[in-house]
């Protein structure tokens, strides 16, 4: 609003001063009788002198507001610079932090997918060390079987063996007697 009435009283100065101008003229031009100027004029001069008076103390006063209101413009231009650049600051942060969040997103994908490939790998081991368990489990019992006729066999044998030992000890011995006895 300050700006408004300054800019009027701009505009009327120019007014007062032709109105002025053109009352002096028509003064000077109109009194043919003395070339000085009369009271009535002169009251004249001393009222647009009073109002030109106030008018250019308005004109100071609007000049040092608006001189003031230009200080507090700058004042709050640099104080929203100042906030700007601290917003740029933390923005480009931001985006550094945004940045850094990536890198580390894209490391813990890799880590896993490289977690679940290591899981299937040894899914795969573990399926084939259970499948060797089983053949080994499988191998042993026929084995342990093999063995265990292997033993009874040899176990028969062995009797047979024991057998046949003491029936050739016994035949021996009464063979042995009956030589003995016969000589």
């Amino acid at each position: 609003m300050k700006k408004y009435r300054f800019t009027l009283l701009l505009l009327l100065f120019p007014c007062l001063f032709s109105g002025l101008s053109s009352g002096l003229q028509a003064q000077e031009y109109g009194g043919a009788d003395s070339g000085e100027i009369s009271a009535n004029a002169l009251n004249r001069l001393t009222v647009i002198s009073f109002q030109l008076s106030a008018l250019n103390e308005k004109l100071r006063n609007e000049l040092q507001d608006s001189r003031q209101s230009s200080w507090e413009l700058r004042s709050m231009l640099e104080t929203s610079k100042k906030e700007l650049e601290g917003l740029r600051n933390g923005l480009d942060i931001l985006k550094q932090e945004l940045e850094a969040s990536r890198i580390i997103s894209t490391e813990l994908s890799t880590a896993a997918l490289n977690s679940q490939t290591e899981l299937t790998g040894l899914q795969t081991t573990l399926k084939k060390a259970e499948s060797s368990l089983m053949s080994l489990e499988l191998s042993f019992s026929v084995y342990r079987a093999a063995a265990e006729g292997r033993i009874k066999v040899l176990s028969k044998q062995n009797r047979l063996l024991k057998w046949t030992c003491a029936a050739a000890g016994a035949l021996a011995a009464g063979f042995g007697i009956a030589y003995m006895a016969g000589r």
